[in-house]
C-alpha cells in the first residue's frame, strides 16, 4: 500500500501502512543529497513486514516520536549529524531488539562516524550518511571488511 509514494516526485511524510502521505515543505534537492555518501550493511537478516508491525506497539510511539513527526519541515535545514533529533524509523528498537545483529550492524557504522545512521524501513539494513568531503574512508573499508568477514552484504557510495 506504499506504492502511492512514489506516483509524485514530492518530499513527503508517510504514515499508516505507506497510504497516508502528507508533502512536505520543501524539495528533495533542498537536502544535497548529491553532497554525500552512504555506507548500508545487510546483516543477513530476513525481517517480516507482519512480524514488524506486530512488534510495534504504543510503547514503541512515544509522545516524543510523535513530537519528532512534526518536526520534518526543519529536516532541509537542519545539519546532517543533527538529522536523529528530526526524524527516526520507529521500527529500528523493536526489530534491532529482536535481531541483535541488527544491533551489531549500527554500532559497525556508528564506528565509522557516520554523522547520521539509521534502520530502513522495517529492516533489516541499515545505513550510515557522510558529507563526501568529511568521510575517513579507510575507517569506512575497516568496517565494511569486518561486516563482509561475518557474511553480510555491504554497499559504500554515492548516494
Amino acid at each position: 500500500s506504499d506504492c502511492p509514494f512514489f506516483i509524485d516526485s514530492q518530499t513527503s511524510l508517510v504514515k499508516g501502512r505507506g497510504e497516508i502521505i502528507a508533502p512536505l515543505p520543501f524539495e528533495i534537492s533542498d537536502l544535497n543529497l548529491n553532497k554525500l555518501s552512504i555506507f548500508i550493511i545487510y546483516p543477513a537478516v530476513h525481517v517480516s513486514t507482519g512480524v514488524a508491525f506486530s512488534l510495534l506497539n504504543a510503547e514503541n510511539l512515544s509522545e516524543v516520536n510523535n513530537d519528532k513527526n512534526l518536526q520534518l519541515e526543519k529536516l532541509a535545514h537542519t545539519p546532517l549529524n543533527q538529522w536523529n533529533e528530526v526524524i527516526q524509523n520507529d521500527f529500528q528498537t523493536p526489530i534491532s531488539n529482536k535481531h541483535p545483529e541488527i544491533q551489531d550492524a549500527i554500532k559497525l557504522i556508528k564506528g565509522t562516524r557516520a554523522e547520521y545512521v539509521q534502520m530502513t524501513g522495517s529492516g533489516s539494513s541499515v545505513f550510515g550518511l557522510y558529507r563526501t568531503k568529511n568521510l575517513d574512508r579507510s575507517i569506512i573499508e575497516s568496517e565494511n571488511n569486518k561486516a563482509n568477514k561475518l557474511g553480510w552484504k555491504t554497499y559504500f557510495g554515492a548516494l
